[in-house]
């Protein structure tokens, strides 16, 4: 039995450019035997057309990648897959910059493959992917952004990154002649939650204000409602998106299944129960 959900709201902003996704890869990862899943956040950039087109168009790719692969990527070799869907994905943002109005547009992308007991990370941009182990909570991606490098060097702290001026500089994106990804795994533990969000929720909140929504959530629906609903309450200036899995609380009274194959999510609140 596989648990996701999917929120993503606007914030202060009057549109969203952030998207979050999830495929269930095959029908043993709802049920009985190891979860296969693919899940994503893309956050677009480039104005509200051009952001919201980026991302849509991003998604779509992955949505005809698993498509095209009979909903189920195997056999896959896990890297080899994240880095055809990071291309694919790119392509499909670099068409859009046929436009005759506007700038380029652009997007980042984490997409995590879970299959049993295995994360499978592929990233570009800013946004992130974590793990939580218990209470403790691990980054698994480091961003490609200028502050990212900045506190990557020791020139920054955490907590200075959240309100320099340059955060929103990003070195590698979809669209803008980059997607080269960074890759990543992770063995999972039957208790781990992962977390996939955008800048909106990790450049508001600090990782202990993640864990602590996390360990205090009911299940998936409530962590990424609870997440998102936090980061707007304490000054996010930005879209913000959450897509958390977790077999967590499969046994809880509130667990929640979604049963599409493809779920998406840029709306205001998260996905219905």
């Amino acid at each position: 039995m596989t648990h996701y959900a999917i929120s993503s709201v606007a914030g202060p902003r009057p549109h969203n450019e952030d998207l979050g996704f999830a495929f269930d890869l095959a029908e043993s990862s709802i049920g009985v035997g190891n979860p296969r899943v693919l899940l994503g956040v893309c956050d677009g950039m480039g104005g509200h057309r051009h952001g919201d087109a980026a991302s849509a168009a991003a998604v779509a790719a992955v949505g005809l990648y698993v498509s095209n692969h009979d909903g189920r990527l195997e056999p896959i070799d896990p890297e080899a897959a994240l880095a055809e869907i990071l291309a694919c994905a790119n392509d499909a943002v670099e068409n859009l910059d046929g436009a005759e109005d506007g700038p380029s547009a652009g997007s980042t992308m984490v997409a995590v493959l879970v299959d049993g007991e295995q994360a499978s990370v592929g990233h570009v941009g800013d946004s992130r992917a974590y793990v939580m182990r218990g209470n403790e909570i691990s980054r698994i991606t480091t961003d490609h952004s200028l502050i990212g490098r900045l506190v990557a060097e020791g020139t920054i702290s955490e907590e200075e990154a959240r309100s320099h001026p340059r955060r929103n500089v990003i070195e590698r994106a979809l669209g803008f002649g980059g997607h080269d990804g960074d890759f990543a795994s992770v063995a999972l533990e039957r208790e781990d939650v992962l977390l996939l969000c955008s800048d909106g929720l990790h450049g508001t909140l600090s990782d202990a204000a993640i864990a602590e929504t996390l360990s205090t959530s009911w299940g998936p629906q409530e962590a990424v409602a609870q997440l998102t609903a936090r980061a707007v309450s304490e000054g996010a200036s930005d879209n913000v998106t959450a897509v958390v899995w977790s077999r967590r609380w499969e046994r809880g009274p509130r667990s929640e299944r979604f049963r599409k194959r493809g779920i998406l999510g840029r709306f205001s609140g998260g996905l219905p129960a």
